[in-house]
């Protein structure tokens, strides 16, 4: 049985609709899936966490309402998001995630 391959998003009620829609462009345009579910925590790792460890990949995205957006991976250590980005870079992220699904270089964020 083949399983279906896709990111998970977790977010927090209340998280802004534009970092949403934000993180699932990113994902579109590298053309990965992805699920989105609202879910309950204090903070973007933890819902990441918890996306991740349902992830088929091992990575999972999390946003929560301050703002917040991380991709975590199901083996690195609590504490450790693999990225930590402001919902403004919420395309890039979800670029990134994808990519790192796929094994390419992540793309820079430009800041300032």
């Amino acid at each position: 049985m083949k399983r279906r391959v896709y990111i998970p998003i977790f977010y927090e009620k209340g998280v802004e609709s534009k970092a949403l829609r934000d993180v699932c462009a990113g994902l579109e345009e590298e053309g990965v899936p992805f699920s989105c579910a609202e879910d309950v925590s204090s903070c973007a790792e933890e819902l990441g966490r918890r996306a991740a460890s349902l992830s088929p990949l091992e990575i999972g995205v999390g946003i929560s309402v301050d703002g917040t957006c991380t991709v975590c991976h199901e083996k690195l250590p609590h504490g450790s998001p693999y990225l930590v980005e402001k919902a403004e870079n919420g395309r890039v992220l979800g670029q990134n995630a994808a990519r790192l699904a796929k094994g390419l270089h992540l793309l820079h964020i430009k800041k300032g």
